[in-house]
């Protein structure tokens, strides 16, 4: 029997993800799938990109968009961006559209 994987809690404090900072993250799809692979749902996904950085401040500076992972550098435009958040629902959007589509977990 496979055992599942565990993820080490690298996390820092809450509050050293707020505010005017720069952050380089890396999102990995479930399973490391290459889904990221076709046209028309990677434009979707920078769609989503673009829209959730705007709305929780933060200025996209540089992307790379791999089959199965997305690396992201990010600077906090306002005392008010929180990465945590912003992170939080932007996985909730792309899983939940991904999932409307293709019935599977992103």
């Amino acid at each position: 029997m496979e055992e599942a994987r565990q993820h080490k809690d690298i996390r820092l404090c809450p509050e050293n993800y707020l505010g005017c900072r720069w952050y380089f993250v890396t999102l990995c799809a479930k399973d490391r799938v290459k889904y990221f692979r076709g046209k028309a749902f990677c434009d979707w996904v920078l769609r989503v990109l673009k829209e959730e950085s705007a709305k929780h401040f933060f200025f996209v500076k540089a992307f790379c968009l791999m089959p199965d992972h997305l690396h992201l550098l990010l600077q906090g435009n306002s005392l008010n961006a929180d990465l945590l958040k912003f992170i939080n629902r932007f996985k909730q959007r792309t899983s939940y559209g991904f999932w409307a589509r293709e019935k599977k977990t992103l």
